[in-house]
């Protein structure tokens, strides 16, 4: 059975109501509700009125998301300098351990302690290749 023109028109002004109103329905709604309308108004009006507040309550639930997402994108900004500053400590702490196990692996070996030395030395390599590792794998 082909659509009449009427129900074209409505097909297309229903479309036009969806995609301004950006509501997510499909257009077989608006047409069952016309041709419930004909038949018992009642129950049209009050299918539109539940329609109507699903819509007005995914707004609203909308609205909360954007505004949480808004206040974690302030609480971001207002932590990052205090993220750098600890990343950044934590790469100079990182430098000094390293350079501490190079110095105690040439005294090590100034000593004549080659075991301690290559023991020494094999530790901070070691560390130094877990964490390229790492940051390989994220």
């Amino acid at each position: 059975m082909k659509p009449t023109q009427k129900q074209k028109e409505e097909l297309n002004n229903s479309t036009n109501i969806q995609q301004n109103l950006n509501i997510h329905l499909m257009p077989d709604v608006f047409l069952s509700i016309n041709e419930l309308e004909k038949q018992n108004p009642e129950l049209a009006k009050k299918a539109l009125e539940m329609i109507e507040y699903d819509l007005k309550k995914s707004h609203e639930a909308k609205q909360k998301i954007i505004l949480l997402e808004e206040n974690e994108q302030i609480i971001r900004k207002d932590e990052l300098p205090f993220i750098r500053k600890y990343a950044f400590r934590g790469q100079i702490f990182a430098f000094i351990t390293g350079l501490a196990g190079l110095g105690t692996a040439i005294w090590f070996g100034n000593i004549g302690m080659e075991k301690a030395a290559i023991a020494s030395m094999s530790i901070t390599i070691g560390v130094l290749a877990l964490n390229f590792i790492n940051k390989k794998n994220n």
